[in-house]
């Protein structure tokens, strides 16, 4: 970027070095005969300005007055040499060639309150006045024809001069010193002017003027050279050291002493006029007819200015505090506001500034400066005593006459004593002066010995800035321990609060009068603090202590180099601007705070004693400079101070300007009292007219900027009027809402009682927009009523204002298609789905996942869509139209109107009508409120892909935030926005199908939805359809639910056991609480119902116990021979109560032992069947026995039997259960039991015994449902047991059925058996072993004692392979323990020992040949009983198998 930069000029009132500038007032002057244009005086005056600087050599000498040269005293030659650079006087500066005066060309005279500083500042008012006229064409044309014209034109231009500076400057002000009356030609001259050495001009005599310059009159050539405009200015330069002379002078008479030092502030004023009132313009004249501006002195005080004594009486006072010396400068800011806090009082009386500077040694130290300490040959500046308060002050006003004459070194001795002087006298307030002079005398004695190099060294290193800054502080220091000018009086008001709240409609302070002086005491100090603080700036900014800090200085002008502020927001620039000023700060090692912070001392609340022109002067300084340190907030708070300022100087001065434009009726009356209205036209009556005067806007622009800079540093984003409707986010949260809400408050205000109403509408808003979170309910109410208002007078006004979009954030939350009912919502289908036999072999369908999530809408039907708003806002919201917008399928909305409730969210519904099938996309709503504003609010849809990828680059972008360090304000602007990467955005999205039919239940068979059924029971639900749609209904199906299918599946999500899921899938599946009732019929795949018939559907229902709740759905659609078509659904919801009546609590199975042999059995009665078929029962069979509990308060008569018997089979059991009791089972029957007698005691049924082979077993476990993948993870033994077991009980239960009735009523139904498991005792009774033994005897007489019998065993293998087994006959004592009769040894018992009366004939065991499977083999023995008695016999066959030797039943012989 270009280092050269432009910048705007500095204010005279912050400059360094303003007490070493002579200022002379340019004022355009216009005599009746000519006047003076614009573009003349422009070019004349900035032609003069241009000459900043005059040279020693360049200073003319004022010749002698006409009485010079016959007196002697304070006016000789000598006097009025004084101060001339050429003069050859004692003087201890520089040879004249190298002295420089240099110059200030203010826009204005000063204000009349602050002459009370005239004596003490001089270089604050203007010490010469050059008016610039039009001259007459003769004066430029040497004619002596013309000469009586010009001359009077010459008087008549002089005239109007004095004229001029009466009404410039007051009656009693002593200045101008010098005047110059220029006149000019009446034309700008053509051309470049001359640029010809001044010096040069100088030693060739004076050029011709044009003209006869005489008195105060000078004749400006016609070509406007340069020469002739330097020779000016060093005559009336050279005339101001003569006047300067006179004054020191007069200061060192006698009275001139006594005045000094008898009050703390005197003053110049002018003489009193003449015996004829009139005031002498133009002095005595003098030799050469030039006049002067001070008249010969008459007893020491001038005629034409005396001086006055002025503010409180002085004395002789204690020494005050030592000057600040320091030696360095400290870096870090936190010393300034030490500083700072210790000076915002600059009227209270503590003692001096800590100061983070310290003072090196010099020179011209001022511990060297006394006059004791001077050397022998040093000069002496004057001849008048020294002693006492006028000494000090006497040395401090000659160092000021030095200083204003470009002799810094004469003047650095006369500060350094007079500072001293006053300090050792305790006289503060001129120590304080004479210190800043000191401070300034040093800088230009600096600035005559710079080098002209580019060097630059740091501020703590350079001994003379460091000496010049301890000066400052020390004035500084010493302004805040000084006593008020003048003492208070009934008259004078009492000093202001400093606390004193600021009101825009507060009139001016009446600043005219002094009072106590405290106005003039904050003026010094708040120019100092801000003097010091620029002194630092332009150091700052040279990078340190150089050549180029004191041309910047000397010139009051930033270095070329310096960084400008940018107008633009691009962060590159910024952050290169940044980095030069960090740079800066690093090579001068002066902290930006530690500048401003003097500033911040100056505009404490001291201030408000000040005028408001000075105040504002004041704050606009501070906002500069917080802008070229580039420090936002800092200019920001310093902005909002300016901006109240400024407003309330523009309110007052409008106020005034429509007082003083009230005139009366005469005045705009036309003739007889009518108002006349342009171009002779008048109205009769001018009570007819009303005369509506104009609002004022000049200035209002530049006040509302402000407000814009302030508030855009604070982060508060102000709307953009001119911007197009459009909806923006929220805005991001920046700064401290306290400040930001009271800095807007204010703005507000301003533009309130500007009027400015445009702004009022925009500040409004933005703050609503901003801020909204930290206002107040009454503040969001004020501000919600305040900018309607101003919006309709302006629109009244003609003003063509269109409000953008400020709703904060998200206005519109979300936007959702209502859902449909559930009776109406289409399900998409194929016409593969309803082919008869077609099962999907998938479980999942990825096609109907996929369109699960989307939202299916119906052609002519009305489709309701939800539009969630919030208002985020402490009052109503008036929104006058709501909207939908929409892109596909043609829907027909009404746009709503709605008041939002004030801190609400608030969902309305927006209903429409597709008109045709397609998709339709709703991409968000569109609102306008009340003010005009509108906007369309897009709410895109992110999918997770769309919402993965969005995230993704937003933490990219903050990772890459935080590699790079922003403080400040920068790390509120960013690079690039985060989400500024393009994405394909969705919508929300519908699809519409064609129109569909419509059924409802017009009918049903139950009472107010409710079933109530015995467990087992059955009932049937009849269900009648209507068709109420225009539309035919060809395809209907038939679903149910119910709440023990939803908890038999949620058993099934426990992961059960095979065994245990197929239970849980066979209750489900076989024995379902809802089935179709078809009459036997198929279910039918087509039901026609016709628009506007009716059909009647049958559904079986079964009490369960568990079962609370069910449903029945519908599904129904019109198919036409589509391939793909939609489905509606109809829910039935119904209730149940199911009485848990009967339970099975346990099955046993008992082998039926045969009666004893030898004993006749007992016949069962004919009339008894189940005992007729018992006795039929052999060994191949088993007695089955259940319990039954009645748990109902009824009996009921429950039947067990065999599948497939007839009721005369005589295997039915049935026995009514009261209430409360337990049919129980027998185990086994006891010894010698007969069946017969078991059959009595419990319900029996025999059942036949199974043997089932090992392949059969050794299957898996059947799935009743499609569930998959379901893996037993029992161990292999475990599972082969398991599903033996299984086996074997579905066998048995395949033999079994249970049902009940109640007795006196048509109520039955089934007693499930599958509740009851079967244990490893009953699957050992009704399992058939794998090789039988039998052992009988071969006669069915009698056996006596003593005779042979034979004894037969018979082997039989229902294995499924060949076996050879081993049979053994033995003989068991006569009272072995008992075996229980269900269950037999797998290892043999210890072989007893056979009775002694028992004889076998052969061999009691053989091993028999090779049994195939199914065959039988006998081993007989014969047996001989040697005694009567009871013998027990058993065969043991050993097959080689696992399971160990098997025995067979005891056979028990009697014997007679």
């Amino acid at each position: 970027m270009s280092h050269a930069h432009q910048h705007p000029p500095l204010s005279p009132l912050a400059d360094p070095v303003s007490l070493a500038r002579l200022q002379i007032l340019l004022v355009p002057v216009h005599p009746a005969a000519s006047r003076l244009s614009d573009s003349l005086y422009a070019y004349w005056s900035s032609l003069i300005r241009r000459h900043a600087v005059v040279r020693g050599d360049e200073i003319l000498k004022a010749p002698p007055t006409s009485s010079s040269s016959h007196r002697r005293g304070p006016t000789s030659s000598d006097t009025r040499d004084r101060f001339l650079p050429s003069s050859s006087g004692a003087s201890i500066s520089r040879a004249a060639s190298a002295l420089s005066v240099h110059l200030a060309f203010p826009q204005h005279p000063p204000a009349p309150h602050v002459y009370p500083l005239s004596l003490v500042r001089l270089s604050a008012f203007p010490l010469v006045v050059i008016g610039v006229a039009v001259g007459e064409p003769a004066g430029f044309a040497v004619d002596e024809d013309a000469e009586p014209a010009a001359a009077a034109g010459t008087e008549d231009a002089h005239g109007a001069f004095e004229h001029t500076i009466t009404q410039l400057f007051p009656a009693s002000s002593p200045f101008p010193l010098v005047r110059r009356l220029v006149l000019v030609p009446p034309t700008v001259p053509q051309g470049t002017p001359r640029h010809s050495s001044p010096s040069k001009a100088s030693r060739h005599g004076t050029p011709k003027l044009g003209g006869a310059d005489t008195g105060i009159v000078r004749y400006a050539p016609a070509d406007g050279g340069d020469a002739w405009v330097a020779r000016l200015l060093g005559e009336v330069v050279g005339d101001v050291c003569a006047e300067l002379g006179v004054l020191a002078s007069t200061l060192e008479t006698p009275a001139g002493l006594k005045t000094l030092s008898g009050t703390l502030l005197p003053s110049l004023s002018s003489a009193l006029p003449d015996a004829n009132g009139v005031l002498s313009p133009s002095g005595t004249p003098t030799a050469d007819g030039r006049h002067s501006g001070t008249p010969t002195a008459l007893g020491g005080i001038s005629l034409a200015r005396a001086l006055t004594p002025g503010g409180r009486p002085t004395s002789v006072q204690a020494p005050s505090a030592p000057p600040i010396q320091t030696t360095a400068i400290a870096s870090p800011p936190t010393a300034i506001p030490a500083s700072t806090s210790l000076s915002a009082n600059p009227f209270r009386r503590s003692s001096a500034l800590t100061s983070p500077f310290s003072r090196t040694s010099s020179t011209t130290s001022v511990g060297a400066s006394s006059t004791a300490s001077l050397p022998a040959n040093a000069p002496k500046y004057t001849s008048a005593p020294l002693a006492g308060i006028a000494g000090g002050r006497l040395m401090k006003l000659l160092g000021d006459m030095y200083l204003l004459t470009g002799m810094h070194a004469d003047a650095i001795r006369c500060y350094d004593d007079g500072a001293e002087k006053c300090r050792a006298v305790g006289d503060v307030f001129w120590e304080a002066l004479a210190r800043e002079g000191r401070a300034v005398a040093g800088i230009g004695e600096a600035w005559e010995g710079r080098d002209g190099s580019n060097h630059a060294i740091p501020f703590p290193s350079a001994p003379i800035p460091v000496e010049i800054l301890s000066h400052y502080l020390s004035a500084l220091a010493c302004i805040a321990r000084s006593p008020l000018p003048f003492p208070p009086t009934i008259l004078s008001p009492a000093p202001q609060s400093a606390a004193a709240s600021f009101n825009l409609s507060a009139p001016s302070l009446p600043h005219a009068n002094t009072g106590t002086g405290e106005g003039l005491l904050a003026y010094l100090y708040t120019t100092l603090c801000l003097r010091i603080a620029h002194f630092n700036l332009l150091v700052w900014a040279a990078g340190g202590w150089g050549s180029i800090a004191l041309s910047a200085l000397m010139s009051h002008s930033l270095p070329r180099a310096f960084p400008s502020s940018p107008d633009t927001a691009d962060p590159a620039v910024r952050r290169e601007r940044k980095r030069i000023l960090n740079g800066l700060a690093a090579r001068s090692q002066i902290p930006r705070a530690s500048v401003l912070g003097h500033a911040e001392a100056g505009i404490g609340p001291h201030i408000r004693a000040m005028s408001r022109p000075e105040q504002l002067a004041a704050h606009v300084e501070y906002v500069w400079l917080s802008r070229w340190l580039g420090l936002e907030r800092k200019e920001a708070a310093g902005a909002r101070a300016v901006v109240k300022r400024i407003a309330g100087l523009i309110v007052d001065g409008r106020q005034e300007g429509r007082r003083l434009s009230v005139r009366p009726r005469e005045s705009i009356a036309g003739v007889d009292g009518e108002v006349g209205l342009g171009l002779g036209i008048a109205i009769p009556t001018a009570t007819q007219v009303g005369v509506r005067r104009k609002e004022a806007t000049d200035g209002n622009d530049a006040v509302v900027g402000l407000l814009e800079r302030a508030a855009e540093v604070l982060g508060v984003d102000l709307v953009d009027m001119d911007a197009a409707a459009q909806h923006r986010g929220e805005p991001g949260r920046f700064g401290w809402p306290e400040l930001q809400v009271e800095a807007m408050k204010e703005a507000i205000a301003v533009a309130e009682a500007l009027p400015d109403h445009l702004a009022v509408v925009r500040l409004c808003i933005s703050t609503l927009r901003a801020l909204y979170p930290y206002l107040n309910q009454t503040s969001q109410a004020h501000l919600s009523k305040m900018y309607p208002q101003s919006l309709a007078i302006a629109r009244r006004r003609g003003l063509d204002i269109s409000v953008p979009w400020w709703l904060p954030g998200k206005v519109v939350l979300s936007v959702e298609i209502a859902a449909l009912p559930q009776n109406r919502v289409p399900t998409a289908h194929t016409r593969a789905e309803i082919v008869p036999g077609r099962k999907n072999p998938f479980l999942y369908n990825p096609r109907l996942r996929a369109e699960a999530g989307k939202t299916v809408l119906v052609a002519n039907e009305q489709v309701d869509v939800y539009v969630t708003i919030q208002n985020p806002f402490a009052f109503d919201l008036d929104v006058k139209d709501l909207s939908l917008i929409t892109s596909g399928v043609s829907v027909v909305t009404t746009p709503l109107s709605i008041i939002l409730p004030a801190s609400s969210v608030q969902t309305v519904r927006v209903s429409g009508q597709a008109s045709s099938a397609g998709t339709l996309q709703i991409k968000g709503a569109a609102l306008r409120l009340a003010d005009g504003s509108h906007a369309e609010v897009l709410l895109p849809v992110y999918d997770a892909v769309m919402a993965d990828k969005r995230d993704k680059r937003r933490s990219k972008a903050l990772a890459d935030a935080g590699k790079v360090k922003r403080q400040g304000l920068d790390a509120r602007r960013k690079d690039a926005d985060e989400d500024g990467a393009a994405t394909v955005e969705s919508w929300l999205t519908a699809e519409v199908v064609e129109e569909m039919p419509l059924l409802w239940i017009k009918t049903t068979s139950l009472s107010h939805g409710t079933v109530m059924l015995y467990d087992g029971e059955r009932s049937t639900i009849r269900i009648t359809l209507e068709n109420s749609s225009p539309v035919r209904v060809d395809f209907v199906k038939l679903s149910f639910d119910d709440s023990t299918a939803r908890d038999a599946q949620a058993a099934l999500d426990a992961d059960p056991s095979p065994e245990q899921a197929h239970e849980i899938d066979y209750d489900l599946l076989r024995r379902p609480v809802f089935s179709w009732d078809t009459e036997g019929r198929p279910v039918p795949t087509e039901l026609a119902v016709p628009a506007g018939g009716r059909v009647t559907l049958a559904v079986n229902c079964l009490g369960k116990v568990g079962c609370t709740d069910g449903s029945i759905r519908i599904d129904y659609g019109r198919v036409a021979g589509a391939s793909k078509f939609h489905t509606r659904t109809i829910t039935l919801p119904i209730l149940f109560t199911v009485y848990h009546t009967l339970q099975v609590s346990g099955l046993g199975l008992s082998r039926l032992l045969p009666p004893a042999t030898g004993v006749a059995a007992e016949r069962p009665d004919a009339s008894d069947a189940l005992h007729a078929a018992l006795g039929k029962a052999g060994k191949a069979d088993a007695l089955v026995a259940v319990n039954v509990r009645n748990l109902y308060g009824l009996p009921f008569q429950v039947t067990l039997r065999r599948k497939g018997d007839t009721a005369d089979s005589g295997t039915a059991v049935e026995r009514l259960v009261p209430p409360g009791a337990t049919e129980r089972y027998v185990p086994c029957a006891p010894a010698g039991m007969p069946v017969q007698t078991l059959a009595h005691h419990s319900i029996v049924v025999p059942v036949s015994r199974v043997r089932l082979g090992a392949e059969h077993v050794g299957r898996p476990v059947p799935a009743l449902s499609d569930r998959q993948y379901v893996v037993d993870t029992r161990a292999a033994p475990d599972v082969a047991r398991a599903r033996e077991t299984y086996w074997y009980r579905e066998a048995l239960l395949a033999q079994l059925e249970s049902t009940w009735t109640e007795p006196g009523s048509l109520r039955a139904g089934s007693l499930s058996l599958r509740t009851v498991p079967l244990g490893q005792d009953g699957l050992d009774v009704f399992k058939l072993e794998g090789v039988e033994v039998e052992l009988v005897l071969d006669t069915q007489a009698a056996v006596r004692a003593s005779e042979f019998v034979q004894v037969r065993a018979a082997v039989t293998n229902r294995l499924e392979h060949a076996v050879r087994p081993v049979v053994r006959i033995e003989a068991l004592p006569a009272a072995p323990p008992a075996p229980p009769a269900n269950r037999r040894h797998s290892v043999a018992p210890p072989a007893p020992a056979p009775p002694r009366s028992a004889l076998f004939d052969g061999t009691a065991s053989a091993r028999l040949g090779v049994l195939a499977p199914g065959a039988s083999v006998a081993h007989a023995v014969g047996a001989l009983f040697l005694a009567t008695g009871e013998y027990r016999l058993r065969a043991v066959v050993d097959a080689g198998e696992n399971d160990g030797p098997r025995f067979s039943d005891v056979l028990v012989v009697r014997v007679e």
